[in-house]
């Protein structure tokens, strides 16, 4: 992915197919645009670094919102306990 896309304007079929085919290769499994991914590939393994970063802060919504659910539910249980332990 580190290939920037062609600045020429594809003028024939052939040329055009490819264009469409180099643009499909960069965007599979991905949510950018062509632009962010045009910009990540001006350096080698900017759009490996990119895709990694936004596969953590995948990863980090994942396991976070379930924690801080227990967490809560935790929470409750404890204040529920020291109420009961109070009266």
């Amino acid at each position: 992915m580190s290939r920037r896309f062609s600045k020429v304007i594809p003028k024939t079929d052939l040329e055009l197919e490819r264009f469409y085919i180099d643009v499909v290769a960069k965007l599979e499994g991905t949510t950018s645009t062509l632009e962010e991914i045009d910009q990540r590939s001006t350096y080698p393994g900017a759009s490996v670094t990119a895709e990694i970063e936004r596969t953590i802060r995948d990863i980090y919504r994942v396991v976070v919102a379930p924690m801080r659910s227990q967490i809560s539910d935790l929470e409750r249980r404890i204040n529920s306990i020291e109420n009961s332990a109070r009266f």
